[in-house]
């Protein structure tokens, strides 16, 4: 190696090709303190239908140095249940930095094509419609609630629908006799 001083006492080295290789040969001290980030794959809130089955569309980790680093999810979700549900990720890199951990939220919810009372009105119509998709008779009056939108009632209302129809006869002038009960209305000639 050989070293030499301008007028300015600032040396210029000339280096062999081997010193060269050994300097950038070197380990230098690093520390990483950056943590990796966590990106969720796929819509978050997801939905799905009650009975559908479940993927999880899972998460990527980056890191800035580590290739090696790991992700977890953790959580489950309950196809067979209307519900929400919790889907948390953590990721750690090789220097033991955590990442931010992402949570995805899993609704599962009726299928609205679907009758989950069996009554014969979709889950969707009686959502739409302020009726319970779970009970036949969502005013508990006695009368389903396909009964009572036929007879053009209110399934929300207990008195909207005389589950028992009670003929009333009214006599007008002894020539006409009227009987009234819910949903029509008939007149008889005496």
């Amino acid at each position: 190696m050989t070293v030499e001083w301008d007028n300015l006492r600032i040396y210029n080295k000339s280096l062999t090709q081997a010193e060269i290789q050994a300097l950038y040969a070197q380990d230098l001290p690093f520390t990483d303190t950056n943590a990796p980030v966590i990106t969720l794959i796929g819509a978050d809130p997801l939905e799905i239908y009650k009975g559908s089955a479940f993927t999880d569309p899972g998460a990527t980790v980056t890191d800035n140095v580590d290739a090696t680093r790991t992700i977890t999810g953790s959580g489950s979700v309950d196809t067979a249940t209307v519900g929400f549900y919790t889907v948390t990720y953590t990721a750690t890199d090789a220097a033991g930095n955590l990442a931010v951990p992402v949570t995805r939220t899993v609704n599962v919810v009726l299928d609205p094509a679907g009758d989950e009372d069996g009554d014969g009105i979709s889950n969707g119509t009686e959502i739409s419609g302020g009726t319970d998709p779970y009970q036949k008779d969502s005013d508990g009056d006695g009368v389903n609630d396909p009964v009572e939108l036929a007879d053009g009632t209110n399934p929300l209302d207990p008195d909207a629908y005389n589950s028992v129809p009670l003929p009333v006869i009214v006599r007008v002038a002894s020539t006409l006799s009227v009987t009234v009960a819910p949903g029509s209305v008939k007149v008889d000639p005496l």
